[in-house]
């Protein structure tokens, strides 16, 4: 029986795809095109001229070269398998594409010669969603995250030119979102009984 993906081994695959996809087209694989990235990266002229809103989105799943998707999808791995035990897919979902997105929009204030691209973002609202349930439930598990969180940041800054401006924009929305869902979750658990004795009478 083939086993189902998860919500994260999904994202990879995408990522992945959407940069064959664009380095077939730009005939490139080591690093994409800019030709083609300035229709599907987040290139501000565009979107202040030409009105190509769905850049802020579509950026969240391009990379500019090799190096900066295989990065960014190991750290995704990283931080999208322990998100997974505590976020329903829906939930996680929220908090990657959030994330991401309100670090694009903060993007659009680098002015019109801004390209931007990267998962990197979304990636860090799935590592700030961490926070909170890791120090209720597993300190000692939340210092070896934020260890990764800093070698994360560290990669990012030292890599390729990077938004930084995203990266904490993204890290604030999914640290607040994290709590925010972990609280709900709580309710959940308080309002249904994990398990409930019947007797017949």
């Amino acid at each position: 029986m083939v086993r189902k993906l998860s919500i994260t081994e999904w994202l990879v695959l995408i990522n992945i795809a959407v940069y064959t996809i664009l380095a077939i087209i730009g005939l490139s694989a080591l690093a994409l095109n800019q030709d083609v990235l300035v229709f599907i990266a987040q290139y501000n002229k565009f979107i202040f001229e030409q009105g190509y809103i769905w850049e802020l989105f579509t950026a969240l799943f391009v990379h500019f070269h090799l190096g900066h998707l295989l990065g960014n999808m190991i750290f995704l791995l990283l931080f999208g398998y322990r998100t997974e035990d505590f976020f329903e897919w829906k939930k996680y979902l929220i908090i990657y594409l959030v994330s991401g997105l309100i670090g694009n929009l903060l993007g659009l204030f680098f002015g019109p010669d801004f390209l931007s691209a990267g998962a990197s973002g979304a990636i860090f609202g799935l590592f700030g969603s961490l926070i909170y349930p890791l120090k209720k439930e597993s300190p000692r598990s939340l210092k070896g995250m934020i260890f990764i969180g800093v070698i994360f940041l560290i990669f990012s800054g030292v890599n390729y030119n990077v938004d930084s401006i995203s990266h904490w924009a993204g890290f604030i929305v999914g640290l607040f979102l994290g709590k925010y869902f972990s609280k709900i979750n709580l309710k959940k658990e308080r309002i249904i009984p994990k398990s409930i004795k019947v007797k017949e009478t």
